[in-house]
């Protein structure tokens, strides 16, 4: 038997965006840090993170980085 993974993305709270995000084909994490989009290491991002979120704690930052990890480069349309 295949593997088969199982992704929950919320559309803020309540999915108050649900409507939107449908409509118009997206799925979005925010975070205001800019663009990960050439970052390629949970690391990278880690360091991006900290240096938008000083105050935040390592733990907090670790579990921000691996989800926007594994979205970037894991999350895929019918995987």
């Amino acid at each position: 038997m295949s593997e088969r993974r199982m992704w929950m993305v919320r559309a803020e709270r309540g999915g108050r965006l649900f409507d939107q995000f449908k409509d118009d084909g997206i799925v979005a994490l925010g975070l205001p840090i800019g663009s990960i989009e050439k970052l390629k290491t949970r690391q990278e991002i880690s360091a991006l993170i900290h240096t938008h979120m000083p105050s935040w704690s390592t733990g907090k930052v670790s579990i921000w980085a691996g989800m926007l990890h594994r979205f970037q480069n894991e999350i895929d349309v019918g995987g």
